[in-house]
């Protein structure tokens, strides 16, 4: 999926991530209720017209059958949201791909002279299975400022600090001394490889 991404000359990739799972199962779980609901509509509607042609009500079989459909539609919905989302930094600028809405991903970019700083909140309560939380960032002028949300990642709060430190050093034309971010437990992040 990095390879989607299109960079500008001399732009380095620092780091490409997806959310967790926690999103994809807080999602189909959503879309479960949608489902239901959904799946009651059509059967009252469809039972409705059964009903004036027949003169009795569908039995509870056509309702689980118009649930079990919903519930693939919007699974496979809320899944296709959880692909396309996604979070890359890169020398020049910080690009986000976030669901806004049933099908709509949203596409924003703040690059580093916008930004302000980054915080870390609680992902919710299936996020505490995967230990992972949302990542905010706050960027603008100081008199319009933003806040962009990117939920679900495993190391938030390490990706948090490595935000404020490519900030300083990006700020000070210290491009060169920036290593990419990677996502190991901390002690672990700059041993070198085997």
């Amino acid at each position: 999926m990095a390879d989607r991404i299109h960079l500008h000359d001399a732009e380095v990739l620092l780091y490409y991530t997806r959310p967790t799972g926690s999103l994809l199962v807080a999602g189909c779980l959503r879309g479960g209720v949608d489902a239901l609901m959904a799946a009651g509509i059509l059967y009252v509607a469809g039972g409705t017209a059964y009903w004036a042609a027949e003169g009795s009500f569908p039995d509870i079989l056509w309702f689980i059958s118009a649930f079990v459909l919903c519930l693939a539609g919007f699974s496979w919905a809320k899944y296709r949201q959880w692909a396309r989302c996604s979070l890359s930094v890169t020398t020049e600028r910080i690009m986000l791909d976030t669901p806004k809405g049933f099908s709509h991903v949203s596409s924003r970019t703040v690059k580093w002279p916008q930004f302000q700083e980054s915080s870390v909140s609680s992902g919710g309560p299936l996020a505490v299975f995967w230990r992972s939380k949302t990542l905010c960032l706050r960027y603008g002028s100081s008199d319009a400022e933003v806040v962009l949300t990117f939920p679900s990642l495993r190391h938030a709060k390490d990706l948090k600090h490595y935000l404020d430190k490519a900030d300083t050093l990006i700020r000070k034309n210290q491009i060169a001394e920036l290593k990419p971010f990677v996502e190991k437990p901390r002690g672990q992040r700059d041993t070198p490889e085997a």
